[in-house]
């Protein structure tokens, strides 16, 4: 997924495809919209009686930067702990709507092995450590369901994301 100006983000088929459920998908879209609030970028308003002149003037110079934030090598001030931050407070939220938390390491993982794949090279490439946070996002999410911290969840809806995604035509 990739955060645009203007509060709308991206997601590509591949990364919605590699969910198997409801949960995933829930936890790859939530994810980055925590990350997008987490990470500090410079304010893309234009003020001008001219903007579409110089929104055209400034789009490479935005995408730049989106690019940038996107990446955890490149985000000033980011870093794998603030990805597993993020991490922990999406698999919160997820939590919180009722899906199994561990839906969220599922989807991880498939994307760890999915990481030399040309369509995921962008991600792996300016990704810090991605299999060291899925181990300790999986510890974290682990602990935080036996302390009680977090609700184990009881669902992750396969049924109704199978149905649902052959009306999207995200799935074979």
């Amino acid at each position: 997924g990739i955060a645009l100006p203007g509060g709308y983000f991206g997601v590509s088929a591949r990364a919605i495809e590699l969910a198997g459920n409801e949960a995933e998908l829930a936890f790859l879209l939530v994810r980055q919209l925590v990350r997008d609030l987490r990470i500090k970028r410079k304010d893309p308003r234009i003020e001008s009686k001219n903007w579409p002149e110089i929104l055209s003037m400034k789009a490479e110079e935005l995408w730049d930067q989106v690019l940038k934030s996107q990446s955890t090598k490149e985000a000033e001030g980011f870093d794998v702990a603030d990805d597993i931050a993020v991490d922990m407070l999406a698999i919160e939220c997820l939590a919180g709507a009722g899906y199994q938390p561990l839906a969220a390491i599922g989807y991880l993982r498939k994307l760890a092995l999915n990481k030399d794949r040309p369509w995921a090279s962008w991600f792996t490439e300016h990704s810090i450590g991605l299999d060291y946070r899925i181990e300790r996002v999986s510890a974290l999410t682990q602990e935080a369901i036996a302390q009680r911290k977090i609700p184990e969840g009881k669902d992750t809806q396969a049924r109704r994301f199978a149905s649902a995604a052959k009306q999207w035509n995200i799935l074979p």
